[in-house]
């Protein structure tokens, strides 16, 4: 399996999540003109607002550009960015009744 790429950003001290590893893909999206190259699911213990706090903040570093944010309601936020012809989108999710966090990746590129 290849390597995640170094312009997508890994939460420091996140572990994979067992039923959804973060990985490469590289496949196209089913009825779109999108290929998926990463996905996956990643777990820390951290503060669920500090996580998306940090992701917002580390995108920006990785020359992506922010198109949407939507900060932590208690539940979920989401960080989504373009950069060339990539776009990913960050989903934050509070498992319930647990202190886990849970960052869920999915990177796309356009079909050429």
């Amino acid at each position: 399996m290849s390597e995640i790429p170094d312009y997508i950003p890994i939460y420091k001290n996140a572990k994979n999540y067992p039923a959804d590893p973060l990985r490469v893909v590289e496949k196209p999206l089913r009825d779109t003109n999108m290929i998926e190259v990463v996905s996956g699911t990643l777990q820390t213990n951290a503060s669920a607002s500090v996580v998306y706090e940090w992701y917002a903040q580390e995108v920006q570093n990785l020359g992506w550009t922010l198109i949407d944010l939507m900060g932590y309601d208690g539940e979920v936020a989401r960080v989504q960015a373009k950069r060339g012809d990539e776009f990913i989108e960050l989903s934050i999710l509070s498992e319930s009744g647990s202190r886990t966090i849970r960052v869920t990746y999915l990177v796309t590129r356009d079909i050429k």
